[in-house]
C-alpha cells in the first residue's frame, strides 16, 4: 500500500502530522513507513492512496518460466527466502472468500509459495 500526503508542519514543535483516513491508517499499524519526495510523476494525484504499480514483466508469459525455474528459485534465496518474504507482506492470496483472518501463514505450492490467512489454509 502506497499513500501520498500532504503534511502539516509545526516547526517550533518539530513535528509533522499527516491525515491519512481510515482507509490508510493500516499503513501506519505496521511499524516504520518509507517517507521520500513526491515524484514528478504524481504531482497531478489527489492526496490519498496511490494506485498499485504494474508488474509488466511478472506478467509476461515470455519471462513465465524464468520465474518457476527451481535453480532460479535457489539462487534467489529458496524456498525459506520466499516463504519470509510473504509473511512480511498482508493478505491471503488465495481469493476465494469474502471473509480472511488476519493471522497469516506460508504454504508450499509447486514451484513456490505462497500467502494464505488462517482460514483459508
Amino acid at each position: 500500500m502506497r499513500a501520498l500526503l500532504t503534511p502539516e508542519i509545526a516547526p517550533r514543535m518539530g513535528v509533522v502530522l499527516f491525515r491519512p483516513g481510515s482507509e490508510l491508517m493500516p499503513l501506519f499499524m505496521q511499524g516504520r513507513v518509507l517517507l521520500e519526495p513526491e515524484p514528478e510523476q504524481f504531482s497531478s494525484f489527489a492526496s490519498g492512496a496511490v494506485p498499485a504499480v504494474s508488474q509488466p514483466l511478472a506478467d509476461d508469459p515470455a519471462v513465465r518460466d524464468v520465474f518457476c525455474n527451481e535453480s532460479v528459485i535457489y539462487r534467489a534465496g529458496g524456498l525459506d527466502s520466499l516463504e519470509s518474504w510473504l509473511l512480511r507482506g498482508n493478505g491471503c492470496q488465495w481469493p476465494h472468500s469474502d471473509w480472511h483472518s488476519e493471522q497469516m501463514t506460508t504454504m508450499r505450492h509447486a514451484p513456490g509459495a505462497i500467502r494464505l490467512c488462517w482460514h483459508c489454509d
